[in-house]
């Protein structure tokens, strides 16, 4: 199944993702949580992250695994989405010169 991109899952599928998906999230363990809201939520709300930067004493190997699988169902078909997305945005831009007006 491709993962198609419009206004409306595009958007509802960011604030998922900054949000683990509410309904889930107490589903979810404690260092699984805090994984995701000191990476992918950071990310996702335009702050930065260093790797050295994580406690690794809040996380098991586990929640760590919980997590990998959390990236390729969840995260994994969102960014291969969004790059077929800028790849697409990136070759119709090719076809552009910047000193012709196309109107």
């Amino acid at each position: 199944m491709e993962l198609q991109i419009n206004q409306e899952n595009f958007l509802s599928g960011f604030k998922k993702l900054q949000n683990v998906e509410n309904r889930k999230a107490k589903e979810r363990s404690e260092g699984f949580r805090y994984l995701h809201d000191t990476t992918t939520k950071r990310l996702a709300e335009g702050e930065e992250f260093k790797l050295d930067s994580l406690d690794f004493s809040k996380f098991t190997y586990d929640d760590l695994n919980e997590y990998l699988e959390y990236y390729e169902q969840v995260l994994r078909p969102r960014i291969d989405a969004a790059n077929k997305l800028f790849n697409v945005i990136r070759q119709a831009g090719s076809v552009f010169s910047p000193g012709k007006r196309y109107y």
